[in-house]
């Protein structure tokens, strides 16, 4: 037995798998021409071949990944920032959402190509509340981007702009529903 386990060892260390001719061979023999111990060898010789491939390389991933990713620290000129000339074609094409109102939240929203600029605004306590996103999508991936401090502030002014435009057109709003109900009141008045 202790001689039939060395043969089937060292069979299993000397195996060379092979693909020929479309068969799997060990040691130029395939499965069907192995005596028993050999076929066993052959099994064992088969599975190692294949599962310590797949650990090796998950394995050897993780240790060239990982110091890596200890190692990378983002650096504030490496942060993606919006170019100017996509910024002022943004700013230009920005359009306010249809269901737009002074009381909650408002937006603004331009798309250029693969680029999207959605802004959005809202008075909370007499204190403008701002948000920007800003992004460009590459494929399956989407890439957030900075905006200056002068972009930034340009885009805190067509916030307002829309809240002052909203303003404005509730205060028409409200004109003419006076016009309307004080011409029907008169109306009324007049039939009387």
């Amino acid at each position: 037995m202790a001689k039939l386990q060395q043969m089937n060892e060292t069979a299993k260390q000397n195996s060379q798998i092979l693909l020929i001719d479309g068969y799997v061979t060990m040691n130029g023999k395939r499965y069907d021409e192995c005596v028993p111990f050999e076929r066993d060898a052959f099994e064992e010789a088969l599975r190692d071949s294949l599962n310590p491939l797949k650990c090796d390389f998950e394995t050897l991933l993780q240790g060239l990944v990982s110091p890596l990713l200890l190692q990378y620290d983002m650096k504030e000129d490496e942060e993606e920032t919006i170019p100017t000339a996509i910024f002022n074609q943004l700013k230009g094409a920005l359009k306010p959402e249809k269901y737009n109102t002074p009381e909650g939240w408002w937006y603004l929203k331009a798309t250029c190509g693969c680029y999207t600029m959605r802004l959005s605004g809202n008075y909370y306590q007499g204190e403008l509340e701002t948000e920007a996103e800003i992004y460009k999508v590459v494929g399956k991936h989407t890439i957030y981007l900075n905006t200056t401090d002068d972009q930034w502030a340009i885009l805190v002014g067509e916030i307002e702009n829309e809240y002052e435009r909203l303003i404005e057109e509730r205060r028409e709003d409200e004109r003419n529903r006076c016009d309307e109900r004080a011409s029907h009141d008169l109306g009324i008045f007049i039939t009387l």
